[in-house]
């Protein structure tokens, strides 16, 4: 059995073709970039997804005519809380309001008096990344187009319905809307009228790992890909990273450092209670809950300061390499030179849509190296900030999984463990984590296996990992400097 994953990222969509016993056959891929417009507007347009998928789908049914194979089932995993809203028909009616995009600060702000009551009935508090807090954006100042909305679609639910002809979610993207009941995985009515939106203007909720449609006629006649094959949803794509980097077990965490950062730590139960920003959310595993703290820059923060200082003649850089160089060469501190690394705003712990970024305690002898490291040890910085905000409810682990761009960096690995003092653990073995993670829901589904550690287990019992131990002089700078980024935030940020 042949399984096609199609992996939607904020910068890229990839497609990844796996057989029964998890071997990657092929993968390709296609990038595109949202539109930074400035005023906390980030869009894309939604044909651009529908022209990787179709490029993606011709690529891998070519492979597999070429090998005299075929592929039995589509499974996807996207980023979670970036909206669409369609028409009846399933046509775009605006550009997409992308999961970075913070010009419902506002309307997040007025919400504060019913963070407690949110919380209780969602798993989380108000915030900008949200979908919900974006539809009621476009309903107070494009309400021409809220009218014609016939659904809100995530990424993943636009690009189900055009190869399946279906509006269906899953439990992980309802749950970044503020809309569904952390508890019932239903549209919730008080969130719905606290929101202002309507139930009708939503998709039907079903758990990840559902199949939620079939390929049609005409998406077969677009892709190649065969009439009649099951589409599987298999959660968001932290969720789909978190399970294929071994967050399966209770307390089992790990760190994502993609475009967004986060801390994900599984739970066998819903929180009942949790403070600082940290998020309660549904996991892959149905009947499982993922706790969530969330940077919202990372991976991105660290493109945009290698397009910033090492772009040629202002084409944006191919590689990572010369970036990757100067951090290498530069020593821990970065020669004083401080990041402040709240290019969006901040979540956890306070989810501060004000807060900005910037460079302090430079000087002529600044380099590209101190500033490019300066970022790295920034972020590092803050996932210590938020461990210690998860602490305060959830046991840690004595050791962390990594998983997300930035973790092919070794420097900042040893970073990670140095400004956090706990051991981290890198799978070096080539794979594709956040895809893997979906082919384990689909292969537990599809009922190649029989429960989602059989098929995560089996499918990577041979990984290789690196350890990195923390290093004690650096843990020391490092907690230094936490402390000044702390107070400087507290100062010029907050």
């Amino acid at each position: 059995m042949t399984i096609l994953v199609i992996q939607i990222s904020t910068n890229d969509m990839r497609g990844v073709l796996f057989n029964e016993n998890s071997d990657i056959l092929f993968q390709t891929e296609s990038s595109y970039q949202p539109q930074y417009m400035g005023n906390g507007i980030v869009e894309q347009s939604p044909a651009e997804w529908v022209s990787a998928l179709t490029m993606i789908c011709r690529s891998c049914m070519e492979y597999l005519a070429a090998a005299g194979a075929q592929v039995d089932a589509v499974a996807y995993t996207s980023v979670r809380s970036s909206i669409i809203p369609v028409d009846n028909k399933g046509q775009a009616l605006r550009n997409a309001i992308m999961w970075e995009d913070t010009r419902n600060a506002s309307y997040v702000h007025s919400l504060a008096p019913h963070a407690e009551r949110l919380y209780e009935l969602s798993g989380s508090v108000p915030n900008t990344v949200f979908s919900g807090t974006k539809m009621r954006w476009i309903m107070d100042h494009e309400p021409e187009i809220y009218e014609k909305t016939y659904k809100f679609c995530s990424i993943a639910d636009y690009l189900n319905y055009k190869m399946t002809g279906e509006f269906k979610t899953d439990y992980t993207y309802a749950n970044r809307s503020l809309l569904m009941n952390i508890d019932q995985f239903t549209w919730d009515q008080e969130l719905l009228s606290m929101i202002g939106i309507e139930a009708e203007k939503l998709c039907e909720i079903l758990p990840p790992g559902s199949i939620v449609g079939f390929l049609t006629k005409e998406f077969s006649l677009l892709s190649g890909l065969p009439e009649g094959i099951p589409v599987i949803s298999s959660g968001g794509a932290q969720q789909c990273i978190a399970l294929g980097g071994g967050v399966l077990e209770e307390h089992a965490t790990e760190i994502s450092v993609g475009p967004g950062g986060y801390i994900f730590t599984c739970s066998d139960k819903r929180a009942e209670r949790l403070s600082d920003g940290i998020m309660c959310s549904a996991h892959a595993i149905p009947g499982k809950y993922m706790l969530e703290c969330t940077m919202l820059n990372s991976d991105d923060l660290y493109r945009w300061v290698n397009h910033l200082l090492y772009d040629r003649n202002g084409k944006v850089p191919k590689s990572f390499t010369r970036i990757d160089e100067a951090v290498d060469n530069t020593p821990v501190g970065s020669n004083g030179c401080i990041a402040i690394p709240y290019l969006s705003g901040r979540g956890t712990p306070d989810w501060n849509m004000a807060a900005f970024g910037g460079f302090l305690n430079m000087t002529p002898a600044t380099t590209r190296g101190d500033m490019a490291r300066s970022v790295l040890e920034a972020i590092a910085c803050e996932m210590r900030t938020m461990l210690d905000v998860l602490e305060g409810v959830e046991e840690l682990p004595r050791e962390i999984f990594l998983g997300g761009y930035l973790v092919h960096s070794k420097a900042f690995c040893q970073m990670l463990a140095d400004a956090t003092g706990i051991v981290m653990k890198r799978n070096i073995t080539p794979i594709a984590q956040t895809a893997f993670g979906a082919f384990v829901v689909a292969s537990v589904t599809l009922g190649i296996y029989g429960t989602y550690e059989e098929a995560f287990f089996r499918g990577r019992q041979h990984n290789r990992y690196k350890t990195y131990i923390p290093n004690e002089n650096n843990h020391e700078i490092y907690s230094k400097l936490r402390d000044r980024i702390c107070d400087l935030y507290l100062r010029l940020v907050r």
